[in-house]
């Protein structure tokens, strides 16, 4: 049953964008694949990430790797200049941007959600 929610949801999402695609200039367009790939990928992996946590799969405590900060300000970094290359030129390499923001996300995702403690509500 979730399934089939969740199958509605995405099918009226995507018709809304494409709805969007026809009022909008390609660049916002662009730029509004790129920053949806980034914040859902960041949120896809925190929830499996939490839930590994709630099924304690994985560590409780705070990961903590060594130079955390740096690395996550340089992919980033990445991101944003991925997203304005993608923007400024969707239809040189296209897809291959959107793969390389895709998994940069959701690495970045995976470190964003590693430092937290684990979650605190158990039943």
């Amino acid at each position: 049953m979730v399934a089939l929610v969740n199958l509605g949801y995405l099918v009226s999402i995507s018709l809304f964008v494409l709805g969007l695609k026809l009022l909008l200039k390609e660049a916002v367009f662009q730029a509004m694949i790129a920053i949806t790939l980034f914040i859902g990928m960041i949120t896809f992996t925190g929830s499996v990430l939490a839930f590994a946590k709630l099924e304690e799969w994985t560590k409780e405590g705070p990961v903590v790797l060594p130079g955390h900060r740096l690395m996550n300000g340089l992919m980033l970094a990445s991101i944003v200049v991925l997203s304005v290359i993608h923007v400024l030129n969707p239809s040189s390499p296209g897809i291959l941007i959107l793969i390389v923001i895709f998994a940069v996300s959701s690495v970045l995702g995976l470190r964003w959600c590693s430092r937290s403690a684990g979650p605190t509500c158990r039943s």
